[in-house]
C-alpha cells in the first residue's frame, strides 16, 4: 500500500486523518514540523505528502533539497480546533458562501488523499485539488 507522509503540528488533525487513512490500509508516517517533514520526505520516500502549509519552519519552494509546493488554498475543515476557534458568525458566513453549505470533514480530505495515493491517480501530477465544497468555483472570497 502507498506510504503517505502527514506534516501537521496539530495533534487532533493528524490523529483524525491518520486513523482514517490507516483504516483504509495506507502506511502513514507523521512529521510534526516542517523541518522533520523535509527530512522524512527525503528518508522515507513517501508516495504522497499531505502538509499543513502554515507550519513554522516549513520549507516549501526555493532551491534544491527543499520540497516544492503548489499554491496554498485555505478552506475550513470541521475539526475540534475549528469548532473552538471559529465563531458561529464566521461558520455561518462561510457555509452560506459555498454551494455545499457545510465545512469540509476529515473524511472528505481522506477520500481525496486515498484517490491521490491510488493506482487510479498514477498519471496525476502537479495539481491542487480544492476540497472546498465548491467555494473556489463559486467565486466566493
Amino acid at each position: 500500500m502507498p506510504k503517505i507522509l502527514i506534516v501537521e503540528d496539530n495533534e487532533d488533525n493528524w490523529q483524525i486523518l491518520s486513523r482514517r487513512l490507516r483504516r483504509r490500509g495506507y502506511d502513514v508516517v507523521i512529521a510534526r514540523d516542517g523541518k522533520q517533514g523535509l527530512a522524512m520526505a527525503k528518508s522515507d520516500r513517501p508516495d504522497l505528502v499531505l502538509m499543513d502549509m502554515n507550519l513554522p519552519l516549513l520549507v516549501v519552494g526555493g532551491g534544491s533539497g527543499q520540497l516544492k509546493g503548489g499554491r496554498h488554498l485555505e478552506y475550513p475543515v470541521d475539526t475540534p480546533m475549528t469548532r473552538v476557534l471559529h465563531s458561529p458568525e464566521f461558520r455561518q458566513s462561510y457555509t452560506d458562501a459555498i454551494p455545499m453549505n457545510r465545512y469540509g470533514t476529515p473524511e472528505d480530505i481522506a477520500a481525496a488523499v486515498a484517490y491521490l495515493a491510488s493506482d487510479g491517480a498514477a498519471y496525476v501530477t502537479g495539481i491542487v485539488i480544492p476540497i472546498d465544497g465548491g467555494f473556489l468555483a463559486s467565486g466566493a472570497r
